[in-house]
């Protein structure tokens, strides 16, 4: 991965920009191959474990009849959630477009770029090449600079770790389930995070290794916090819908697992984390109604991942044939 030099700004006091030798990804952290595969083929090999374990003796009559006691009510409800969740997701896009190439392009069109570029990417796994690849092809379009295309995909980052850590700290700080121990560390890690935005609005240079880091303002950070933390609550509350009474608990215990699982899928590399997101859930469950708890994981697969990677398909195709047929009458 290539080396970047990030210095970021709003206004007089946040501006961004990355020089990637002409690519626009952020760097990597500096994890040898070798492990990164260790870890990955463990993780995808305990998930098949589990897999078999759980799912050995459910029958496809099993999984029709969860189907069929799945309400209209419960699918609106993961479908209106999703949306939700997407509508975050494009407007972490927006937002950082706003501050780093303002004017350039209508928020509409960056909505759908980020959109998109989340649907095809939690679809097909490997975020950090699928998405950003997405954003580079719509964006240059929009005459933004691999620098500033940088910008955007680090600034969107940002925004999702921010949802994780904030959407992880709540719930294990609200959860009826936590003990004092547990609450302690939710409070503390929430305060943490707070702290950091309050140290964000100082303007610092941050130096870390061989690229630096200009620190946005604490309004940005707490906005990022915020929008982070509703898209996290409607992709986690889009699967909460769906599973089966009994199966978890609260919201918060049940949000603790979610993260938990897709933390392991991104781990695996697998596409989207199939096999492992599910593995994980089957097994920090109750482990009762298995037939039910797949089948709302399978649901929710295709709510949340298969129907916004078909529409950002569609979108993106109509894209290029726009491009093309702009192109060619450009060269008419």
């Amino acid at each position: 991965m290539a080396n970047l030099l990030f210095e970021i700004s709003l206004d007089d006091n946040f501006t961004m920009s990355a020089i990637a030798n002409n690519s626009p990804l952020p760097p990597s952290l500096p994890i040898p191959p070798w492990a990164k595969g260790l870890l990955a083929s463990v993780i995808i090999a305990l998930a098949l474990y589990l897999l078999i374990h759980h799912l050995g003796d459910v029958s496809v009559k099993q999984i029709d009849r969860a189907i069929q006691e799945i309400s209209t009510d419960q699918l609106a409800a993961c479908a209106a959630l999703t949306g939700i969740s997407f509508l975050a997701l494009g407007s972490y896009d927006v937002i950082a477009v706003r501050m780093v190439a303002p004017n350039k392009a209508s928020p509409g069109r960056i909505w759908l770029v980020g959109a998109a570029a989340n649907a095809i990417s939690n679809t097909v796994g490997f975020h950090a090449l699928t998405a950003t690849a997405v954003r580079y092809r719509l964006l240059t379009r929009s005459r933004l600079t691999n620098t500033e295309i940088a910008s955007v995909t680090l600034l969107s980052w940002t925004a999702l770790l921010f949802g994780f850590v904030s959407m992880f700290s709540l719930a294990v700080t609200v959860s009826p389930e936590a003990g004092r121990w547990q609450r302690g560390g939710g409070l503390l890690l929430l305060g943490m995070l707070l702290l950091g935005a309050r140290v964000l609005g100082s303007g610092k240079m941050w130096h870390l290794g061989q690229w630096s880091l200009r620190l946005p303002p604490g309004r940005l950070a707490l906005a990022q916090m915020a929008l982070g933390g509703v898209e996290m609550a409607s992709a986690i509350g889009a699967l909460y819908v769906l599973m089966p009474a009994g199966t978890v608990s609260s919201f918060p215990a049940f949000s603790t697992l979610y993260i938990g699982a897709v933390l392991l899928g991104i781990a695996s590399h697998a596409p989207g984390g199939l096999g492992v997101f599910e593995a994980s859930i089957l097994t920090l469950s109750s482990g009762q109604n298995r037939a039910e708890t797949l089948t709302a994981l399978l649901l929710y697969r295709l709510i949340y991942n298969i129907c916004p990677f078909i529409l950002a398909s569609l979108a993106l195709a109509v894209e290029e044939i726009r491009a093309a047929l702009s192109l060619k009458g450009d060269n008419a």
